[in-house]
């Protein structure tokens, strides 16, 4: 077991069973180093979902948004003919009485309707909030209340496998897509009702299923198995910083700074390296006052610097 933690941060990626929740499976990696760590996990997965479920350690909590933002691919086996007061297979079913099972074309026109940016109605038994309060704290106490809806994109949608009732998918989407409300309004989009029968998150970003650990068998040792923080940034654009201008940045104050436009990326975000080319921070760029604002300090990030 990982008894001794001898960083300041790290990622640890876990294939998370069915039937445990994201949070117990946070408190069971604290379980592998002998100090108490903070750590939080980048995007809830469903007890009823499997795969990877992606933990930061120490420092690395500060960037659990940016994985959140990542691309999300699942593959799922959505049960066509019945729905479910929680759009998953643990809620009270009605099955749904169909002349005549819809065709391959027909299921395929109509994923159609759910890829790019689409305006998505959250489960009534999930996170989302309801005035304030949790969905599924109120579908707990018999008053169940669907959320806002709120709009998620979808990038696309590949069918696996058709046999009705049964259609495998995979889905890539972005941040707070609810693969169990697809599957729900695709159910009523072609009138045979639909709900999550099965659920697996196969990668977050470049966190893959292929590289994560079971969590029912602790690592005996942290190489490779804690991998470094500077992942969580790996896809936002990079700015090398030295000197007095670095030396502002990691003390959080704003400082001067100005090159060309051609190189101000989409959302003015950058991921600052120092010489060394190690991840120091995230900062601002602001054109109209040419300044970058430090966002994210990481001054211990390397224990021997």
């Amino acid at each position: 077991m990982l008894k001794e933690w001898a960083g300041n941060s790290g990622i640890i990626v876990v294939n998370k069973p069915k039937g445990m929740s994201s949070r117990t499976a946070v408190d069971h990696v604290q379980t592998w180093f002998a100090e108490k760590i903070p750590t939080g996990h980048a995007g809830t997965l469903d007890p009823l979902a499997t795969g990877v479920l992606v933990i930061c350690l120490g420092w690395t909590t500060r960037l659990v948004e940016y994985i959140q933002s990542m691309k999300k691919v699942y593959k799922t086996v959505i049960m066509l003919g019945a729905n479910s007061a929680t759009d998953d297979s643990e809620g009270p079913i009605d099955e749904i009485m169909v002349e005549s099972a819809p065709t391959l074309i027909e299921i395929q026109m109509a994923l159609k309707h759910f890829e790019g940016e689409i305006l998505q109605t959250p489960p009534s038994v999930s996170a989302a909030r309801v005035n304030g309060k949790r969905s599924y704290k109120l579908a707990r106490k018999g008053k169940p209340e669907l959320p806002p809806p709120k709009i998620v994109e979808v990038s696309s949608i590949h069918i696996i496998k058709y046999e009705y009732p049964l259609l495998e998918l995979e889905i890539t989407c972005g941040k707070g897509t609810y693969i169990r409300s697809i599957a729900r309004d695709l159910g009523a989009l072609i009138k045979t009702g639909g709900y999550v029968l099965e659920l697996e998150r196969t990668s977050i970003g470049t966190f893959s299923i292929a590289d994560s650990l079971s969590i029912d068998q602790p690592p005996t040792t942290s190489e490779k198995t804690i991998l470094p923080q500077e992942l969580a940034v790996h896809s936002m654009q990079k700015l090398s910083l030295e000197g007095l201008v670095l030396r502002y940045v990691l003390n959080g104050t704003k400082t001067p700074f100005t090159f060309p436009n051609s190189h101000i990326s989409t959302n003015n975000i950058y991921a600052i390296m120092d010489p060394q080319n190690k991840f120091r921070a995230i900062a601002e760029y602001r054109p109209n006052d040419e300044v970058l604002k430090p966002l994210k300090v990481f001054p211990f990030l390397d224990p021997n610097n």
